[in-house]
């Protein structure tokens, strides 16, 4: 077995290409992929962890009576 190291960037379609000019065609080999750095995630986040922690209301009103109320924080 001969190891061989090569460094690829994942591309925008998510597949990782990876040159082989010293190998024949045909030749059987086996991947392992070591992630060294992962590029940071986009800053919008996860809405749904929102759910179930703000009152709801049916109207304008009962937005009204609730702030009148002054039961802001639950």
């Amino acid at each position: 077995m001969q190891a061989i190291r090569y460094e690829a960037q994942v591309s925008a379609d998510h597949v990782l290409h990876i040159p082989t000019p010293d190998l024949p065609e045909g030749t059987l080999a086996e991947v392992i992929v070591l992630v060294r750095q992962r590029p940071s995630q986009s800053a919008s986040p996860d809405w749904t962890q929102y759910f179930g922690k703000f009152a709801r209301f049916d109207s304008v009103e009962a937005v009204n009576r609730y702030v009148a109320e002054g039961d802001l924080h639950g």
